[in-house]
């Protein structure tokens, strides 16, 4: 390589500037459809270690929300992505799938159980467990999830760009708020700050690096981003 072409390398590097860091599970949520992933699973030790982090940090985070909220889409996104990552399955997500085979193998070892034409569909949603409860939509659910997740990367983000004027968070919550439903699909109208607080509060210690969180002797969020 000649002079010129290092000297071109060299301004190039000089001009990147370094992104805002994001926790793993974050970089696993917001691209759930990497493209690493689209030839299926991945021979192990295949994938690069800090996307097997990503993996694991985004299985524990379905673990949390399964745990709470018994949504069982969150155990499919587990087996969706120990499989893409050739990650051993954690034992809830085992015990969910053991509970789906053995009810699925009740339809065809009772002869009384057998799903009729017009019943199997209701059969096997049932055995999965993803049914709707009066209001509730377990699809509907995950992508509001999702939304609000999104919200809570959008404050640390304005956060970080926002350090050296020294803002409130209350600040930071309110411009997240009006610039929000400017660029979301979803959002017809503005948010009220209090939301982009409440979601905040929801999902920052998904969205912090984890490094962050564990150099911190102090659980306190200022201290951790300090």
């Amino acid at each position: 390589m000649g002079q010129e072409s290092r000297a071109q390398v060299n301004t190039t590097r000089t001009r990147a500037t370094p992104e805002i860091q994001l926790s793993d599970v974050t970089l696993q949520l917001l691209a759930p459809f990497r493209a690493d992933r689209q030839g299926g699973s991945h021979p192990r030790g295949a994938l690069p270690p800090e996307q097997r982090q990503q993996a694991r940090q985004s299985i524990a985070y379905h673990a949390k929300r399964f745990a709470k909220t018994g949504n069982p889409l969150h155990a499919w996104a587990a087996v969706e992505e120990c499989i893409a990552a050739n990650l051993p399955l954690p034992s809830w997500a085992r015990t969910y799938l053991l509970g789906v085979a053995g009810s699925l193998s009740q339809n065809w070892k009772c002869g009384s159980k057998v799903p009729t034409r017009d019943t199997i569909d209701r059969a096997v949603a049932s055995a999965v467990g993803v049914k709707g409860r009066g209001g509730f939509n377990p699809f509907r659910e995950m992508h509001a999830q999702g939304h609000e997740h999104l919200i809570a990367v959008e404050v640390y983000w304005h956060y970080n760009r926002t350090k050296p004027r020294n803002i409130t968070w209350e600040a930071v919550w309110r411009e997240v708020a009006e610039s929000h439903h400017q660029k979301c699909d979803r959002c017809t109208k503005e948010l009220s700050w209090q939301k982009v607080r409440q979601f905040w509060y929801a999902y920052a210690m998904d969205v912090i690096p984890r490094h962050l969180i564990d150099r911190s002797k102090s659980k306190k969020l200022d201290d951790i981003l300090r």
